[in-house]
């Protein structure tokens, strides 16, 4: 009785390939930047590294390989619709985001209010409002690359489970997010578990729209509320 086996594309394995290898790097770098951790200004430069290396090494891969750009949900086209619908899967999140910070002003009234934009200013001696504006437009931009390579990852996956022939279902989501959530080990294991949960929102959002700019954009709003306009303590 012959057999045959459904072919498995190179590309989706040579970019899971890559993301373990910076996944590797990764954990490798931990103990050096711990060991500089103190004379940094912010951890938020490590951030920055980090994101800026997953970052390139899906970028990078997905210019070598050729691969189609769309296919990962990396168009423009329809952007108008891409932005609405995101804007309207996300709004039940933002609204959960205020309802907490509201209850917690409600038990800790002397502690916290409930609109602080000036948190993320909380510890840069001589900031201003202009600092303010940088800081948010970063945020912006570190949530696009970091979405760029959720979708990246999670697409890849789920190509490498339809092409080998397992149902993939929420395998690439939930596979993908723990490594997003892993990435957050160096500012605390609790920040890490924290990242897990809005991720797992972000990647059900991919998986559903396959859009990479109405994952990017809900990121970038969720935090940029969080953050800039409630003040979250990050």
């Amino acid at each position: 009785m012959i057999t045959t086996t459904r072919p498995i594309s190179i590309s989706p394995a040579v970019f899971l390939t890559r993301m373990l290898f910076a996944l590797s790097a990764y954990l490798a770098l931990l103990p050096v930047f711990e060991s500089i951790r103190t004379t940094l200004p912010t951890d938020s430069l490590i951030s920055f590294f980090f994101i800026l290396l997953f970052f390139l090494v899906a970028w990078s891969s997905l210019a070598k390989d050729g691969s189609d750009f769309a296919a990962f949900g990396m168009t423009l086209q329809g952007w108008p619709r891409q932005l609405a619908r995101s804007l309207w899967l996300t709004s039940p999140l933002l609204l959960l985001v205020f309802g907490l910070k509201w209850a917690y002003v409600g038990a800790h009234p002397e502690q916290l209010e409930l609109f602080e934009p000036e948190q993320v200013l909380k510890g840069v001696g001589g900031a201003s409002w202009i600092h303010w504006v940088l800081f948010a437009g970063m945020y912006v931009l570190l949530s696009f690359a970091q979405e760029l390579v959720r979708c990246v990852t999670q697409g890849s996956l789920a190509r490498f489970y339809r092409d080998s022939g397992e149902p993939d279902r929420w395998r690439s989501l939930v596979v993908t997010n723990m490594v997003f959530a892993a990435t957050h080990v160096h500012l605390s294991a609790w920040f890490a578990l924290m990242a897990f949960l809005p991720g797992l929102f972000w990647g059900w959002l991919y998986q559903r729209e396959r859009s990479y700019l109405a994952v990017g954009f809900s990121h970038a709003l969720v935090g940029c509320w969080a953050l800039f306009v409630l003040g979250v303590p990050a």
